[in-house]
């Protein structure tokens, strides 16, 4: 399940994260192969999993680019991508390992 997270601040790379229940997350990620500057008030929906500290595959640091990017998986599941809402555009995103 997707969480709609609104960025309520952008400290380097580090990023302050807001859920509909005011539940407040601090992650860092690295965005590669886009040339985007995201602000406050704008919406990263990212799957619960990577989220939840009990989830072997959780971490406080994530690594997402454009989905032909080699690093990622060919056929992401939905826990590995994300969707960026600024600007009234939507950009999906690959979580790359490596």
């Amino acid at each position: 399940m997707m969480m709609k997270l609104e960025i309520i601040e952008i400290n380097n790379q580090i990023y302050t994260l807001k859920d509909i229940n005011s539940k407040i997350y601090k992650i860092q990620f690295e965005f590669q192969d886009i040339n985007l500057k995201l602000n406050k008030g704008d919406y990263i929906n990212i799957s619960e999993k990577l989220l939840d500290n009990k989830n072997e595959e959780y971490s406080n640091y994530y690594v997402f680019g454009t989905l032909n990017n080699k690093y990622g998986r060919r056929e992401p599941t939905s826990d590995d991508l994300i969707y960026i809402t600024t600007n009234s555009k939507i950009i999906k995103l690959k979580r790359l390992y490596g």
